[in-house]
C-alpha cells in the first residue's frame, strides 16, 4: 500500500490521541502536489485492534478539520446470541439471502445511474468526479419523480429562469395625492428688532 501512495502521498505518524475510550495513533497523508487544496488527512487507528476509529480532513493550512468522521463509543466484544434472535410475524413469508447475493434494490439502482455517467477528471489528489445532471435529479426506478425535474440548492441549470416579480406600485391613496416639499426661501438681509435698533441707537 505504501509503494502505490508513495509517488504521491507523503506519510508519517501524529502523537497518540484517544477517540472513543480507545487508545489510537494517528497516520497522516498529505499531498506531495501543491496545487492539491487539502492539507493533510488524519486517520486515528485502534492500537490493539487494529481497526480505524476516525477520519479528519483538514484544508491546507487550516488548524482544525473541515470534515471528521468517527466513533462516539465502540467495543470489540463479542455481540450477545439474542441480539440477533427474530421470529417473524404470523403469516409472513421468510427468504433467506445468503450473504454477498445483493439484490435489485433501489440503492443498487441509484448506484448503477451513477456509475454509468460518471466522469473522473484529474488524478490523485487533484481527481475531480463529474456527475451528470440525470443521475442527480432522476428517482430509483419506479420512482415517482419526474425526469424533468431539476436540481435545486447548489446545484443549478443555467435553463431555468426566475419569473419576473410585477413592479411595485405606491398605494392608491399616495398616488392621488402629490406631495411637494415646502420652499424656503432666506433673504440676503435682515433687519434686526425694534428693540435692538433702539438699545443701539441709545448707545
Amino acid at each position: 500500500m505504501l509503494a502505490k501512495i508513495g509517488p504521491t502521498t507523503t506519510v508519517s505518524l501524529a502523537d497518540t490521541v484517544t477517540v472513543a475510550g480507545q487508545a489510537a495513533y494517528q497516520l497522516v497523508l498529505a499531498p506531495k502536489n501543491q496545487g492539491s487544496l487539502i492539507g493533510q488527512v488524519r486517520v486515528a487507528i485502534d492500537g490493539r485492534e487494529g481497526v480505524p476509529l476516525r477520519v479528519q480532513v483538514f484544508a491546507k493550512h487550516a488548524a482544525a478539520p473541515v470534515i471528521e468522521v468517527g466513533f462516539s463509543s465502540v467495543s470489540f466484544g463479542r455481540p450477545a446470541a439474542q441480539n440477533f434472535t427474530f421470529t417473524p410475524p404470523a403469516g409472513a413469508s421468510v427468504v433467506q439471502v445468503s450473504p454477498g447475493s445483493g439484490g435489485n434494490t433501489a440503492a443498487t439502482a441509484v448506484g448503477h445511474n451513477l456509475a454509468a455517467g460518471t466522469k473522473v477528471i484529474g488524478s490523485a489528489w487533484l481527481t475531480v468526479l463529474d456527475l451528470p445532471e440525470a443521475t442527480l435529479t432522476g428517482a430509483p426506478s419506479g420512482g415517482a419523480a419526474s425526469s424533468n425535474a431539476k436540481p435545486t440548492g447548489l446545484i443549478g441549470s443555467s435553463s431555468t429562469q426566475a419569473a419576473r416579480a410585477p413592479a411595485a406600485r405606491a398605494p392608491a391613496a399616495w398616488r392621488r395625492s402629490a406631495w411637494t416639499p415646502a420652499r424656503c426661501s432666506t433673504p440676503s438681509s435682515r433687519r434686526p428688532p425694534a428693540s435692538a435698533d433702539r438699545g443701539a441707537a441709545g448707545g
